[in-house]
């Protein structure tokens, strides 16, 4: 991706109301919490926000991502992040 395709993605998740703000998109997105916000925006009944912590401790980052995996992206878009 180019300067310009990061920015744009910036932009847009900049349009999502979110739970806390974007400094380091990596580092905002790792524990999955920001990514469940995003899809719920789109597709509200399918994701329980209560399910996913904001955590540092990659346990329950990996614990939030298999539960992003089995609950809703697997189902809603045929797609998962491998582990």
């Amino acid at each position: 991706m180019s300067g310009g395709d990061f920015q744009d993605v910036y932009c847009w998740i900049d349009e999502i109301p979110l739970s806390r703000p974007k400094k380091n998109i990596a580092r905002d997105f790792s524990d999955a919490v920001l990514l469940s916000e995003v899809v719920h925006h789109f597709f509200p009944a399918k994701v329980d926000l209560h399910n996913y912590i904001s955590t540092n401790a990659m346990s329950k980052k990996t614990v939030n991502w298999n539960t992003l995996n089995r609950k809703v992206l697997r189902k809603l878009f045929k797609f998962e992040i491998p582990s």
